[in-house]
């Protein structure tokens, strides 16, 4: 199915005018849109064209290969993708001409009720598991919704419970209101090396549009078919190489088309798991809300992705259906400049792995008095481990309701809150380093390089380093290294490098407070 060009696929000649199929290639018979009639100028329509190519190839019944060659093609309506075929479309730009759905999908919508087929027409099929049309690439091409002018909400390609899908190299752009491409209970999913710019949307609810949907079968609200009895999850799917970013501004000013929600993931489908998804390599700017969102995922990878611009997390990790999921795990990803809540954050994931990112610029949005940018959230036994974190405007790591967490070996620069928030029991705290703690004038929270809050347990902290910001840079400094609430029982604090505070190194006001040896400059008062 790697199939990369036109001439890897075993075209030996020219096809008939009658349309019958070259010779047979690496993936089966091909067949060229330009032999069924299409023209490519950017002026003809070459809808009947496209419609006559795509049937033969399904005609086949085995795999095949829809060649489209360099050209501009207008198409008013939509194409359907059947077991094993392959869609080569490099230097091919493919523009949408009406408002019939997307370009490309491996299902028929379910009909209207009352309604019945037209005479030629596949007939509806009610699809559950991995069921459906599988073994499917997509290979190259720019596929153009034109969203600003065609604004019926669509997706541009469309899967829904297949096994092995493949979109490679393509550039999918102007959606009206949705999704890029949508994985809808699918397995064995891969999109590979494309590009995603730009969604029209006038709608309150942009924030849900993610440019790769990694969903399950809720019913037509998401994709036009029956919702069946047992709901099926996405596995084994990747994204990587790709890239996500902003379009270029309309001549009109106010441009509806902007960039997605998220490069990838889901918005409220949490009736089940989603196994083995990884998110690898992939580039995001200037992203509405979420760089990626994983939504109910587990025994999955985010790594090595540079995300720039989100508008409220970088990464977020969250379970829609309020159930805890396990074996995430994110390492290795460059977040600058998120607006809103956090670069990190995790709710509902056990025993979850954040570990190696470099972190930048997260900013508060709006009338917010707080953002992180590591926040764990009910998620029990996380580690957050040798990250790398600057400028946060808020707490630099949060814990709240994860009891057991290791928060270890991670450097912590120029927060306006608190360096670390320690809201939960029985945590590690080690060996981190906390450095230039810069609370804003007149706040009322990160006045503290590590702080234990709440009714927090059995908290140890132990071999750290604090420091706070030099005088001749910051105005209104950190007023002490560790602040210890009356609340909190049980805190160990031993080990630590606290010098440079002074007097004012302890905040204590819990008398069950353990302490060790601690470099200071002054004893603590207690």
């Amino acid at each position: 199915m790697l199939i990369a060009a036109g001439a890897a696929l075993g075209v030996v000649g020219a096809v008939g005018s009658g349309g019958t199929a070259a010779a047979a290639g690496p993936g089966g018979p091909v067949f060229d849109v330009r032999a069924y009639g299409a023209v490519g100028d950017g002026v003809a329509n070459d809808t009947a064209a496209f419609k006559a190519a795509f049937t033969a190839a399904a005609a086949t019944k085995r795999p095949a290969t829809v060649l489209i060659p360099p050209g501009t093609y207008l198409v008013a309506a939509g194409q359907r993708l059947t077991q094993g075929m392959t869609v080569s479309a490099y230097g091919a730009y493919i523009r949408r001409t009406a408002n019939c759905g997307a370009l490309l999908k491996n299902f028929v919508s379910k009909p209207a009720e009352g309604s019945t087929p037209k005479e030629g027409e596949e007939p509806y099929r009610k699809l559950s598991g991995y069921t459906g049309d599988g073994d499917i690439a997509v290979l190259g091409g720019t596929w153009d919704m034109a969203g600003r002018t065609y604004q019926t909400q669509s997706d541009a390609i469309g899967f829904a419970h297949a096994d092995g899908i493949l979109v490679q190299d393509c550039v999918i752009k102007e959606v009206p209101d949705a999704h890029a491409v949508e994985l809808y209970s699918v397995r064995r999913g891969r999109i590979v090396n494309c590009v995603f710019e730009g969604m029209y949307s006038t709608s309150a609810y942009r924030w849900m549009k993610e440019a790769v949907q990694i969903t399950s079968a809720t019913g037509e609200p998401n994709l036009p078919l029956d919702t069946p009895e047992v709901v099926t999850g996405c596995v084994d799917i990747l994204v990587s190489g790709c890239t996500v970013r902003v379009p270029e501004a309309g001549a009109n000013g106010a441009d509806p088309v902007g960039p997605f929600a998220a490069l990838c993931g889901d918005h409220g489908a949490g009736a089940v798991a989603h196994r083995g998804i990884r998110v690898i390599g992939n580039h995001i700017e200037g992203v509405l809300s979420d760089g990626i969102r994983a939504a109910d995922w587990e025994d999955s990878v985010i790594s090595g992705n540079t995300i720039v611009g989100a508008g409220n997390y970088g990464i977020r990790a969250l379970s829609f259906a309020d159930r805890q999921r396990t074996g995430l795990v994110i390492t290795g990803n460059t977040i600058r400049n998120t607006s809103g809540e956090a670069a990190v954050q995790l709710s509902q994931y056990p025993g979850a792995v954040v570990g190696n990112n470099s972190i930048q610029g997260t900013k508060q949005a709006g009338t917010a008095t707080n953002c992180q940018g590591i926040h764990l959230l009910n998620s029990p036994g996380a580690v957050v481990s040798e990250n790398s974190l600057g400028g946060i405007d808020g707490d630099g790591i949060g814990i709240d309701g994860s009891d057991g967490a290791m928060i270890t070996g991670n450097r912590i620069a120029d927060c306006t809150h608190d360096g670390i928030a320690a809201g939960s029991n029985n945590l590690t705290i080690r060996q981190n380093s906390v450095t230039g703690v810069q609370p804003v004038a007149g706040g009322l929270y990160g006045r503290y390089g590590i702080r234990v809050y709440g009714t927090a347990t059995n908290v140890s902290v132990q071999g750290n380093t604090v420091r706070r910001a030099p005088a001749d840079t910051s105005p209104n400094p950190a007023a002490t290294a560790v602040a210890i609430r009356a609340t909190a029982a049980g805190t160990w604090v031993t080990g630590n490098d606290l010098r440079g505070f002074g007097s004012t190194t302890w905040d204590s006001k819990s008398t069950s407070t353990v302490l060790g040896e601690n470099l200071v400059d002054a004893p603590p008062v207690l």
